[in-house]
């Protein structure tokens, strides 16, 4: 929010400015130009923020599908085997502790 000497210096400003004798409309420029900057400004930096916030989630989202892949991809080899090898524990062990941090 504004302060009252702020909107006061700005009218001044505005007073002083026009005894010079510029037009109105170039005054009425003059301070709509920075303000629509800002704003454009504001909505490209939450533009920016949103993305990144959907690059983040679906980064994970294709960590944690990797490792369902993985896990099924190794459920199917030990249930058409009919059961698990020693190398196929290790890795189900693996997956386990990688998924402990995804999901």
């Amino acid at each position: 929010m504004f302060a009252i000497h702020e909107v006061i210096d700005a009218h001044n400003f505005l007073v002083q400015s026009n005894r010079m004798g510029l037009p109105s409309w170039y005054l009425f420029l003059q301070v709509l130009f920075p303000a629509a900057i800002g704003i454009g400004g504001g909505l490209i930096a939450y533009a920016q923020l949103r993305n990144a916030n959907q690059k983040i989630l679906l980064d994970l989202f294709e960590r944690r599908f990797a490792i369902n892949q993985s896990a099924r991809e190794l459920n199917r080899r030990v249930v058409g085997a009919g059961k698990a090898t020693d190398q196929q524990a290790r890795e189900m062990i693996a997956l386990s502790w990688e998924a402990k941090f995804l999901f």
